[in-house]
């Protein structure tokens, strides 16, 4: 087989403009309207060279799209909020021009719903909502590893829906406790927009943990005229892939992270020093994996950041 050396290019030029309106019906509740009009020009160029020579094929195409966005807010009482929001999002068509012709893919849409609920006390918060995507046309790309051509397929109707919550308690002036939990169901539909099968009907979106969550400890020391601001914050998710296919190789376990710092103040002084550590236990994990090396069968491995040490120094001016 004759190497190929394959170069694409891809330039978008788009306007945008929004609009919104928002009306309180009664001193309680409020409605929110709003409206985004996008103009895209989308060009593509894809260039092969080979020991035949050069072969270069483009396209452009013109798109637009309309996309609303509804939202209304009703204060229960002086402690309890509750709201929902609609809103329609949109992901530009891919062009993409070869020897086979022009294939534009059919622009990705996700319809977003969440309801919500907010409380506030003198020293209690929370809040808490639950949401669900519905993507259409969705857009999946892979990388021939023969040809090293981008191929986008257009996935059937898939969604993503999740709960999620925050709490905060101030047990007092000098101590505050945070603690948030998420929980997440991200699937692919099983057939593609043309109703073949799609061979990665089922599996989990890339980088969409089942759980997650954090839980933050923050406690002021009050030292004659010195003040220690102590911060500890441990997250944690559970296992993500890196790869629509799920491949266990190219995932990342359970884990979690602690950060901690330590800031001291002094009255009437216009500096701060803080001393903090990042990653303190010095977990090693993995933020992304297969890229493009994962279309030539080496994927490219991104570590997550190891622990860092190091001291800040604030002056107020």
């Amino acid at each position: 087989m004759k190497s190929v050396y394959p170069i694409f290019e891809a330039e978008l030029d788009i306007a945008s403009y929004v609009a919104e309106v928002s009306y309180f019906v009664t001193d309680d509740i409020n409605i929110t309207a709003g409206v985004r009009y996008i103009d895209e020009t989308r060009y593509t160029r894809n260039t092969y060279t080979t020991a035949d020579g050069a072969f270069t094929f483009d396209a452009e195409r013109d798109f637009d799209d309309t996309l609303p966005r509804f939202a209304v807010s009703y204060d229960v009482n002086n402690n309890w909020n509750v709201y929902a929001n609609y809103a329609r999002g949109r992901r530009s068509p891919v062009v993409d021009a070869n020897a086979g012709g022009v294939n534009v893919t059919k622009p990705e849409i996700v319809d977003s719903y969440d309801l919500g609920l907010k409380y506030q006390s003198a020293n209690f918060l929370f809040s808490g909502a639950i949401f669900t995507y519905e993507y259409s046309d969705y857009q999946q790309s892979f990388t021939d590893a023969e040809t090293l051509q981008s191929i986008t397929v257009t996935v059937g109707d898939s969604t993503m829906s999740g709960i999620e919550g925050m709490a905060t308690y101030n047990y007092s002036e000098t101590l505050t406790l945070t603690a948030s939990l998420g929980f997440l169901d991200a699937e692919f539909a099983d057939n593609t927009a043309d109703g073949s099968e799609f061979q990665y009907g089922g599996n989990k979106f890339r980088l969409a943990p089942e759980v997650s969550g954090a839980i933050n400890i923050n406690k002021v020391f009050n030292m004659d005229s010195f003040d220690i601001d102590v911060n500890w914050l441990t997250s944690f998710q559970s296992e993500v892939f890196f790869e629509s296919s799920n491949y266990p190789g190219l995932s990342q376990d359970t884990y979690s992270l602690t950060d901690l710092s330590v800031k001291l103040l002094q009255d009437n002084s216009k500096f701060a020093y803080e001393f903090y550590v990042n990653n303190l236990f010095d977990k090693e994990f993995l933020i992304d994996a297969g890229n493009t090396g994962g279309g030539l069968g080496i994927p490219t491995f991104v570590r997550g950041m190891p622990r860092i040490a190091g001291v800040r120094v604030y002056y107020e001016f």
